[in-house]
């Protein structure tokens, strides 16, 4: 996942909605501005990245005691009032050291690009984006333990990308030189294809990464924590995998039969208490292959169910979904599942959700709210790759909080290692 999508990836439909009633504009027109606002302060980022005066003012402001790295996970509890206001300041530092004495022009040109009303709108959505973006730049330097060189370094490796996402009308306005020069030479790092297409040592490659994951599976699956592996109810799984992976053109279609041998009987007879598997039928003719008992099932008929209103306690956990032991690596016969669900999706537009990562009691507390953050955001990561909007997706680590097991027992610890699902939006 590029860093545009990353980006994109904290905000969902009720940002936006917030956002748009506050500006005062629609939907349609703050959804185009987010999306144009993005890449341009990435990109401004970059554009100084070769003023060291200027660079280390951004660095300062990213450290700033009151730009908050937390505001991502927890967009929904912030209002987009508080986030304008708290972050006037340090965001209005941060866009005119980008734009300088062209702000003027390049606000008008927004505002234009936008549709917007008036450019008091764009002007909030400037200092609104800044903020986040101070913050997602905040989280991953903390995160990754970068200065200000690893962080630009990080960033100049999406140069391509950030280039790419700038609105046409916009850049010649933006006039940055530097960003669209050859200077800065390091940050054109990521290997591209050529011209021709002549992609097919990037099909190898996806080729070994895909056996190195069946070997380790194999491997994880003769050790003593194996079961580790297992998310939470984990018990059947359809004759054939959905899931192909696509490198370039070529398609790599992998057995079910082949990767249930390299299970353990353990996780085989979970599987097989959720029943044989079932057609299912989605609205626009979909359909898919779950287990009569499958969270698929159940999922269906929650949304299907106009008296079941969206909540925050009714979960669906995932009972097909494995990882590699002790990390967020989701194993090849996950994509059943996730197949399932990226078709449930698809067929209802207007659902969106939340994917929860939990984990039992044992070890580091700060480890397991990391690793169960890192395997809910590798589920949806799974589904962005397959299509699905990432607005419509906020994944969510809760380490060993909210337990439904007793964590006295191997089975009930079996349990709580998990990974669920929550309607947020029908």
């Amino acid at each position: 996942m590029n860093v545009i999508d990353l980006l994109k990836s904290y905000l969902n439909y009720e940002f936006l909605s917030k956002t748009s009633n506050f500006l005062g504009e629609t939907e349609h027109s703050t959804s185009k501005g987010l999306e144009a606002v993005l890449p341009i302060l990435l990109g401004g980022i970059l554009n100084e990245s070769t003023h060291q005066d200027r660079i280390h003012q951004i660095w300062d402001l990213i450290n700033h005691k009151d730009n908050q790295s937390s505001l991502l996970n927890n967009l929904n509890d912030f209002s987009v009032e508080d986030i304008s206001n708290e972050s006037q300041n340090i965001s209005s530092s941060f866009i005119q050291l980008l734009f300088g004495e062209n702000h003027s022009a390049i606000l008008d040109g927004f505002s234009k690009f936008s549709n917007f009303k008036s450019s008091a709108s764009a002007n909030k959505l400037l200092n609104i984006a800044g903020s986040f973006v101070l913050s997602f730049l905040k989280k991953k330097s903390t995160t990754e333990n970068y200065g200000v060189s690893g962080l630009t370094t990080w960033l100049g490796g999406y140069k391509r990308e950030i280039i790419n996402a700038i609105p046409s009308e916009l850049k010649s306005i933006l006039n940055f030189t530097n960003l669209t020069s050859t200077i800065n030479k390091e940050f054109d790092a990521k290997p591209t294809s050529d011209e021709n297409g002549s992609n097919w040592w990037m099909w190898l490659i996806g080729l070994i990464g895909l056996l190195a994951l069946l070997w380790t599976m194999m491997k994880a699956c003769n050790t003593d924590d194996r079961d580790d592996m297992v998310q939470t109810k984990i018990e059947n799984v359809n004759n054939t995998l959905n899931d192909s992976t696509t490198l370039g053109s070529n398609k790599i279609n992998s057995n079910t039969n082949d990767l249930m041998n390299s299970l353990d009987s353990s996780i085989k007879a979970k599987w097989d208490l959720l029943g044989q598997s079932i057609k299912l039928t989605l609205p626009g003719g979909i359909e898919i292959n779950a287990p009569v008992k499958g969270v698929e099932n159940a999922l269906i008929s929650f949304i299907n169910d106009k008296s079941k209103i969206v909540d925050k306690t009714t979960w669906f956990n995932f009972d097909r979904i494995l990882f590699e032991t002790g990390k967020a690596t989701l194993n090849p016969v996950s994509m059943d599942q996730i197949n399932n669900i990226n078709s449930i999706l698809k067929a209802y537009p207007s659902v969106e959700i939340k994917i929860g990562g939990y984990t039992d009691n044992t070890g580091d507390p700060k480890a397991n709210q990391k690793l169960s953050l890192e395997r809910a955001e590798a589920v949806r990561t799974s589904l962005l790759e397959k299509g699905v909007e990432g607005i419509r997706m906020v994944a969510e680590g809760y380490g060993q909080e909210h337990s439904i097991a007793d964590n006295n027992t191997e089975a009930g610890r079996d349990l709580n290692r998990r990974v669920a699902i929550r309607v947020t939006k029908k």
